[in-house]
């Protein structure tokens, strides 16, 4: 691991419990590991409205710009928090958002905003190499690190995520530097930081539908329910 992507972790504030080094240029593999902000960051603002927070979230676009599928103007708005090292995550992406996509964003009712949720260093560099491709590669990439996630969610990270990076025309020398990127890296704790600090995420998958929040661990399916709720509404 290099310098600064150990700064990364202690800026995000990640507990570094259970680690070990599994590539000591880029990689730390975690275990039960969350993320643990600093006092100062984990005081959350005074929660308003559910309208009002909806605005507050569509107003708090990450440094390196909205990952976004749909319509812009779609009556519904669903914000996902993720990290592609959750044991939750692939799931969702697997059996749960695939009909949420061809029921309700394709047609335009919702609009499926994604933003970054790193829970740990490994987490952080995934999304680093994601941002590092052409933004219409970022949702196929990810999609593959969670079909892939036992493949490098642990030890020996590094080659298997190359691997997974390749397929988007990823060099050696453009992986090495990605995940070495400060700018991008720091871009991407602040997402963090901020949804922690003024939304209140606190684990991962963590969506907001219309503003309502919903933490999608359990019944992923609830996420569904409230797009239903909400497009009832209209």
């Amino acid at each position: 691991m290099n310098v600064e992507t150990e700064t990364f972790v202690e800026q995000l504030g990640v507990e570094k419990c259970s680690m070990k080094n599994i590539d000591r240029r880029w990689f730390i593999a975690t275990t039960a590991c969350v993320l643990a902000l600093r006092p100062n960051l984990a005081r959350a603002e005074a929660s308003g409205s559910e309208g009002d927070t909806a605005r507050r979230l569509l107003e708090a676009v990450p440094i390196l710009g909205e990952m976004s599928l749909g319509h812009v103007a779609a009556p519904i708005v669903m914000i996902e928090y993720s990290s592609p090292t959750c044991k939750f995550t692939p799931a969702f992406n697997e059996e749960v958002w695939p009909g949420i996509k061809r029921d309700f964003v394709e047609p335009g009712q919702v609009r499926m905003i994604f933003r970054e949720f790193p829970m740990d260093q490994l987490a952080l560099n995934a999304f680093m190499l994601a941002r590092c491709i052409s933004p219409d590669k970022y949702f196929q990439a990810i999609d593959l690190m969670l079909k892939r996630q036992a493949t490098w969610r642990g030890k020996d990270a590094g080659p298997p995520l190359f691997r997974i990076m390749q397929e988007f025309g990823m060099t050696q020398d453009q992986f090495e530097s990605c995940v070495r990127n400060e700018e991008i890296g720091r871009s991407i704790v602040e997402t963090a930081r901020r949804a922690r600090s003024v939304f209140g995420v606190k684990a991962t998958p963590t969506f907001f539908i219309n503003g309502r929040m919903i933490v999608a661990q359990k019944d992923q399916m609830s996420v569904r329910r409230m797009i239903e709720e909400e497009i009832a509404k209209l």
